[in-house]
């Protein structure tokens, strides 16, 4: 239908930023940032600082070659952790600290090559050493170099039971890496989130926001529906990469608006389509004839971009 080919046109034909950031600074390469400060080649993060080469970041400093890790320091490639300080090469580790090549340790500090342990310290490939017999073994181990400890920590890993689940202070919480949430169904990466329904990499930075379904890599947001990339919006559908929107639908890259459908680009505007301004009236009934449409072609609620 004309308003599909209109809308496809349009969003071809908008200059496109070459990355999104807000409140960054002295951080180069860097894309879906907020608040970050001296990072580099970082993505998807917020409140983090002396960043490199990382993804999926929240309150983080001075780390690399990290992903998915919150409120950590100085940790050189862990994945799936948080609350970890001066950690090396950790997988799915939380509130441990002073810790390498661990996997599934919790509470945990001086633990190297260990695995599923909780509340131990000075413990080597998951036992008890004296504080000066750790330390000694642990200088001979690192001759060995990152290489074969690499492979070594990959054996441990497959020895050890593994969590079904790794989610941390949620309640009715379905799903897996959960932070903070509540009743969450099918939830994946969820940080301080409530009653959401199919969503992945989505969470808040400063408030819990809630009543989401379908939306990957976004948050702060709530009553949004298919979004992709979307923060501190309200009651929007099928937008990707907008930001502080509220009460829009099929738009692409827009920020601060509202009561806008079918649009791209736009910045601090209210009751457009397809880039072009209408009175409220006459944009509410112009609205419900194209989502008519949209209906009757069995279009409404898909990628319109996809056709």
């Amino acid at each position: 239908m004309a308003f599909v080919e209109e809308y496809k046109k349009l969003v071809e034909n908008c200059p496109h930023p070459g990355f999104k950031q807000d409140g960054v600074e002295n951080s180069e390469y860097t894309d879906y940032t907020e608040h970050t400060k001296n990072c580099y080649y970082v993505f998807d993060a917020g409140a983090v600082e002396d960043t490199y080469y990382s993804d999926w970041m929240g309150w983080v400093k001075d780390s690399v070659d990290c992903s998915h890790l919150i409120q950590s320091e100085l940790c050189y490639e862990c994945v799936d952790c948080q609350e970890c300080y001066n950690g090396n090469y950790l997988w799915d580790c939380a509130n441990t600290r002073d810790s390498s090549f661990c996997y599934g340790c919790k509470s945990c500090e001086n633990c190297f090559l260990c695995s599923g342990l909780r509340h131990k310290k000075f413990h080597i490939l998951n036992e008890a050493y004296s504080e000066d017999e750790y330390f000694q073994k642990v200088a001979e181990l690192k001759k060995f170099g990152s290489d074969k400890l690499l492979e070594k920590f990959a054996e441990l890993t497959d020895k050890y039971p593994r969590c079904e689940s790794h989610s941390t202070q949620c309640e009715n919480f379905v799903g897996d890496f959960g932070l903070f949430s509540k009743n969450i169904y099918y939830g994946f990466d969820v940080i301080k989130e409530r009653d959401d329904f199919y969503v992945c990499d989505w969470g808040s930075i400063t408030e819990g926001s809630g009543d989401n379904c379908d939306c990957f890599l976004g948050g702060d947001s709530s009553l949004c529906y298919e979004c992709g990339y979307l923060t501190y919006s309200y009651n929007c559908n099928f937008v990707m990469r907008c930001d502080r929107c509220v009460d829009c639908e099929f738009c692409e890259e827009c920020y601060n608006c509202k009561n806008c459908f079918g649009c791209a680009y736009l910045k601090d505007k209210q009751f457009y389509i397809l880039n072009k301004p209408y009175e409220k009236e006459e944009y509410l009934k112009k609205v419900e004839e194209i989502k008519k449409g949209l209906r009757d072609a069995g279009k409404y609620g898909v990628d319109l971009m996809d056709g």
